[in-house]
């Protein structure tokens, strides 16, 4: 993406998530976050949250155990960046920040064959390791329509880490979202674009929800930009949203 279209983004996922930009509001889209759970008792997502499912627990209370609220400040700025905006929450994280591979699978395959167009990952390998059962799952869910956000990583490397690598893969139906400091530039610790460059975007990797800061909390950004713009034109493609992004 040349900088220019990536400037655009950053200002519009502030305008939106400020509350500078007052469009009219007639449809609510739903976000599916697969991540930590959420905390629905938190008063900015009352009304925002739709029945979601706990993998870690196998129920379908995805109550958020991490002691940052990582799953719960990831919806909180999803549904910040617009008013419509619902979460779907899909708990594959347990307390600690991790999941086996087959649970975070297991939260795609529900994501893709669930009402939701947009897909929200906040999460990657620890060690950077590639899984081709992971790929096929996001690659099936693209397939399906879906727009995959998925966080970039932390590690200052020059690539997405995986699954952020593979947003070049899905014919543009998967973004790969970088890290902003408060001066508005990219990051030290933010992933680069690398191979990734026309499938990859940059967006506040902070919020005034938390202290916390990472490529995790530049996502929700750009779900929730993705989900305003359905929302204002529910007759786009999630490849259109994609391409307007």
């Amino acid at each position: 993406m040349n900088p220019a279209k990536r400037s655009f983004l950053i200002t519009l996922c502030l305008m939106l998530s400020i509350g500078l930009l007052h469009a009219p509001q007639v449809y609510a889209e739903t976000v599916a976050v697969i991540d930590s759970g959420v905390n629905p008792d938190h008063a900015d997502l009352a009304g925002k949250i739709v029945p979601g499912v706990d993998l870690v627990d196998g129920d379908n209370n995805p109550f958020d155990e991490t002691p940052e609220q990582h799953g719960t400040t990831v919806s909180r700025i999803i549904a910040s960046v617009h008013g419509q905006n619902r979460i779907m929450p899909i708990r594959v994280l347990d307390a600690g920040g991790f999941s086996p591979e087959a649970i975070v699978i297991g939260g795609v395959n529900i994501a893709t064959s669930s009402d939701p167009r947009v897909i929200n990952l906040s999460l990657g390998s620890p060690t950077n390791t590639y899984s081709q059962a992971l790929t096929v799952a996001m690659q099936n869910s693209a397939r399906a329509g879906k727009l995959l956000i998925v966080a970039a990583g932390n590690g200052g490397q020059a690539n997405p880490a995986f699954p952020g690598s593979l947003a070049s893969l899905f014919g543009g139906l998967a973004i790969a979202v970088g890290a902003l400091n408060r001066s508005g530039s990219i990051s030290d610790y933010s992933n680069r674009a690398g191979n990734s460059q026309n499938f990859y975007v940059v967006a506040p990797g902070y919020s005034n929800f938390s202290s916390y800061i990472g490529t995790s909390f530049a996502a929700p950004y750009v779900s929730g930009t993705a989900a305003a713009i359905l929302d204002q034109n529910p007759r786009l493609s999630a490849q259109q949203v994609a391409e307007i992004i």
